[in-house]
């Protein structure tokens, strides 16, 4: 029973009310949005700021304004209320209503059975127990605690059938009965919601907060939020709200604040209040700090200078006071060395600690404590206490974080590795091992992530890393260096990952390994970015190291890089020569991860040649090293392969199961960027069976994700297939738009010639076939630009796209002499696949290019041979790539009038028959690919071409 005065407590909140000074924008924001208008400008505000910066104060000062304006008024906090029924109860207890009676009778309802469930947990695995006590049976369930016949059994024999739909559903339920509750109160005035401490949100509860605000509640409720973080730091999610949410972020008192904070406190002496707020820079905790702390000792002390002294003094003078207190001075420290404790983590580092003495240290009000149940002390105390530690006792600092390093091991040993609580547990020992051996904590993240790679561990090792990465004496050890360039390259930081592996690869305190993998993920990030010169130097930078240090894993690595980069820059010889050295040295390896990436990389290469039997020998490879070492990474990325080969070969269905299980993979490890090379496989896959829908989703999610990781070079190629795709579906200014969209990105983010050549000639050849004036200054600059690309095959390939569209733009005064030009340009290139088109391009020219006018004797027979040398290129590349070249052949014809084109069919046909290694090879080549989408041999093709002559 309370005296007319009320309680101490209410005496003292009363008087710290009257200190309270300030805020005058905030409260401007919060009279004028919500408080004020006939209806809400907005129905969510959100304060934030640092720990003691007021923002407490702040909610109440608010609070005590909304009950002038309106009746209906409601406070909690998530330091007392941690899960949405507890919220809702709490702020249900402010409302004398009737409207809540629904609510009350639905909770009743709901703890009426879900005490029954928990008295009978005892039933159920220890696992799923701990769920229960965290979040219910249903919890547990999800969590997969619980399996869905465990549950159903297990609810069978506590519940009735009606017992078990209330318990299900009862959630669903009491959320939507105390949101009719607000809405009838607010007929009587505005409904205004508080809650404080939002830094202690559950994943679940913030959900909730959501899903309360998508709901049927009214429009004339306000909810007010305070909390360190703003809300789209909490969750991403939060963004789309922004139409009815305003954020503000507090910040310290101004000098005139301080000052009425001060004239309010009853502090009067001019020096006094110079000295505050010289310590306190406008903190307002540490201005309610020192001054209590001036009304317990009576004077100040020496001056500090800096509001990092001001807390020193403070909590020395603090400490100070608990000498006579028993160990309350040790259980102080030990607390602050843990980052957060309950009392197994306090009994580590304090001998049998009792639960009194724990009680004792929790209600002081500098410790709070977490949705978990765990206590932890405000940063601003921790940090002023580990100071002090470290300058009277060193060496008792270093034991307290070793100990404490034990005690959070010990806890990883026993928990689900990457789980939530073995998160947990690892970053505290991290941290604490840091604390007293940083190179010891190295090497123990080190050997925890072994060769896992990056996307699967930075997630849930963040924390450690983050910890190790602030400690000066740990960062200088490359293998630090190195982890964190592995994080960074995995987020999409490659500008970061490339300064950490040029660190590691010049590094002489590293070892010849660590410094080689740092080579080759350099390549890798060079590649990326399109920088094909310095990913070419880096590979024989990286070949020369290896073979210095006699490592045969790594030189083939390397010698496998270097055959597929001279292979796409068109140098044959040179690209066969490092094939044959990676082959070399692949056998004798015995690491099956390192086998595999080998195996890997040959795909690529033999797969740009056209020689796509020998490529899948080695994806079989690949998968075969990567499963048996189970490797999971490795085989989603050869699964990306095969849906990247069933693109090239044609082979869909295969490709897109493929592909679709990679994509499933990487984006269950939030593996970005290899998500988004096969999210754009997809979609050309897509593209390719004529379902264009399908494949521009799955090009914007390749482009959303590769923009995230900075693969810029895919990203314009993804742009570019964009635009085809938008101009098929008959979406010209789409089109238009990604195909400049692309060109933009290769000149700002790219910058290599071939790439941004390319791109300007695709652009130019949407606007000639659109009628763009544009098509003829784009395709100058694409011949400008090509002038000096590296890539030899894509030059000549290059010139020969800008030949036939200078022709179709009539910007070639001669066009059989460029084509003459281009065709000896690519046969002497000895790229195949070139000639082959080149040959096409110079037949159909001579056949009148599909118009009207019928050629002459000469040009026909040309035109034929030049179609049957173009078969035999095409055989010499690939029996895909020779399917496609008889299909253009076949076009070409299909334009000429019978006679013609009888006469054009006969001289193809006994040109390619005439070379009869090239019937041979391409009949040899199919049975290699076996049956896949390959048509019959181009001879027999070429003969169903003349019924009547085979006749």
């Amino acid at each position: 029973m309370t005296g007319p005065g009320g309680t101490l407590g209410g005496r003292l909140r009363h008087q710290r009310q009257q200190r309270f000074v300030g805020r005058a924008a905030e409260i401007e924001l919060f009279m004028d949005s919500a408080v004020r208008p006939h209806s809400p400008r907005y129905n969510l505000l959100m304060f934030t700021g640092v720990g003691g910066i007021g923002k407490s104060a702040l909610l109440a000062e608010l609070t005590g304004l909304a009950r002038l304006a309106s009746p209906n008024v409601a406070f909690a906090t998530l330091e007392t209320s941690h899960s949405s029924l507890e919220l809702m109860r709490a702020w249900r207890g402010a409302f004398n209503s009737s409207a809540f009676k629904k609510f009350d009778k639905e909770v009743r309802r709901y703890t009426t059975v879900a005490s029954k469930v928990h008295n009978a947990a005892g039933s159920v695995s220890e696992g799923a127990l701990k769920a229960l006590g965290e979040s219910g049976v249903v919890g547990a369930f999800v969590a997969g605690a619980i399996g869905e016949d465990r549950l159903r059994a297990f609810l069978s024999k506590v519940l009735s059938g009606r017992e078990t739909v209330n318990y299900i559903d009862g959630p669903g339920r009491i959320t939507a009965a105390f949101i009719e509750g607000v809405n009838e109160v607010a007929g009587s005035g505005r409904v205004f919601l508080f809650l404080d401490y939002y830094e202690a949100v559950t994943q679940e509860l913030d959900e909730w907060m959501r899903h309360c605000l998508e709901s049927e509640l009214s429009t004339e409720s306000v909810l007010v939020l305070a909390g360190r973080e703003s809300l789209d730091r909490v969750n991403r999610e939060w963004t789309a709200f922004q139409p009815i949410l305003r954020s503000r972020e507090l910040r310290p008192f101004v000098e005139s604040e301080a000052e009425e904070y001060l004239d309010r406190s009853g502090i009067d002496d001019p020096e006094t209040r110079q000295k505050l707020k010289e310590f306190t820079s406008g903190l307002p905790w540490a201005l309610e700090l020192s001054v209590e702390a001036i009304d317990s000792a009576a004077r100040l002390g020496d001056t500090p200078a800096t509001l990092h002294e001001v807390r020193s003094m403070v909590v020395r003078r603090f400490l100070g006071h608990t000498e006579s207190h028993g160990r309350l001075r040790e259980f102080i420290e030990a607390a602050c060395v843990l980052e957060a404790f309950n009392l197994e983590a306090l009994a580590s580092l304090v001998d049998q600690p009792t639960t009194t003495e724990v009680e004792d240290l929790t209600r002081y009000s500098f410790i709070t404590q977490h949705p978990d149940g765990r206590f932890a002390v405000k940063e601003v105390v921790r940090e002023s206490v580990i100071e002090i530690v470290r300058q009277q006792s060193p060496i008792r600092l270093r034991g307290l974080h070793e100990r404490a390093a034990q005690h959070y091991h010990g806890a990883v040993e026993r928990s689900v590795l990457f789980s939530p609580a073995w998160q947990t547990d690892f970053l505290e020992g991290m941290r604490h091992t840091a604390g007293y051996d940083p190179a010891l904590a190295v090497q123990q993240l080190t050997e925890l992530v072994g060769k896992l790679p990056a996307q699967v561990w930075r997630v849930p090792c963040a924390g450690a890393l983050a910890v190790l990465s602030a400690d000066p004496v740990a960062m200088k050890d490359p293998r630090l260096r190195y982890l964190t360039g592995e994080d960074a390259r995995a987020s999409g930081g490659l500008a970061s990952a490339r300064d950490c592996y040029r660190s590691v690869a010049d590094d002489p305190a590293a070892s010849p390994t660590l410094q080689l993998s740092a080579v080759a993920n350099l390549i890798e990030i060079h590649h990326r970015i399109g920088n094909t010169e310095a990913a070419l130097q880096g590979a024989m930078e990286g070949y020369d190291r290896a073979i210095t240090a006699e490592r045969d894993d790594h030189a083939a690595m390397f010698a496998a890089r270097l055959a597929e980069m001279y292979g796409v820059l068109g140098y044959g010889a040179e690209s066969d020569q490092y094939y044959r050295t990676a082959v070399s040295r692949i056998e004798p390896v015995t690491d099956n991860l390192v086998a595999g990436q080998i195996s890997l990389v040959l795909v690529y290469m033999l797969a740009f040649a056209g020689r796509y039997a020998e490529a899948q020998v080695h994806l079989s490879t690949a998968i075969q090293r990567w499963k048996r070492a189970e490797y999971e990474f490795g085989v989603a990325q050869a699964e990306s392969s095969v849906a990247w080969l069933g693109w090239l070969t044609g082979q869909t269905a295969a490709g897109l199961a493929a592909g679709r299980r990679a994509f499933r993979y990487f984006e269950q490890i939030d593996d970005e960027y290899n998500a988004g090379m096969v999210s754009m496989n997809l979609g050309e896959l897509y593209r390719q069976s004529a379902r264009p829908e399908e494949a521009l989703r799955w090009f914007d999610e390749a482009g959303r994700r590769l923009e995230a990781t900075e693969g810029y070079v895919y990203l314009a190629i993804t742009r570019y297939r964009r635009g085809r795709t938008y101009l098929g579906m008959g979406r010209t200014t789409e089109g238009l738009h990604e195909l400049e969209a692309a060109v933009a990105l290769e000149r700002e983010r790219v910058r290599e010639p071939y790439s941004l050549g390319m791109a300007l000639l695709y652009l130019a050849d949407a606007c000639q076939r659109l009628g763009d004036a544009r098509a003829v200054p784009v395709l100058e600059e694409a011949e400008r630009v090509l002038v000096s690309a590296q890539n030899r095959h894509g030059r000549v390939l290059a010139h020969l796209n800008a030949s036939v569209l200078g022709v179709r733009l009539g910007t070639v005064p001669d066009p059989l002499a460029r084509f003459t030009e281009t065709l000896a340009a690519a046969t002497a290139s000895g790229f195949a696949d070139v000639e082959a088109a080149a040959r096409l391009a110079l037949a159909t020219h001579l056949l009148g290019d599909g118009g009207t006018v019928e050629p002459d004797a000469d040009s026909t027979v040309e035109a034929g041979s030049q179609l049957g040398m173009a078969l035999i290129a095409a055989v010499r590349f690939s029996p895909y790539l020779a399917d496609e070249v008889f299909t253009s052949c076949n076009d070409v014809l299909q334009a000429l009038s019978p006679d013609t084109r009888n006469g054009v069919a006969v001289t193809m046909t006994d040109t390619f028959r005439s070379h009869p290694a090239a019937v041979a090879t391409d009949r040899k080549r199919r049975l290699e690919e076996g049956e896949g989408n390959l048509r019959a041999p181009i001879s027999e093709q070429c003969d169903a071409l003349l019924p009547h002559r085979n006749q």
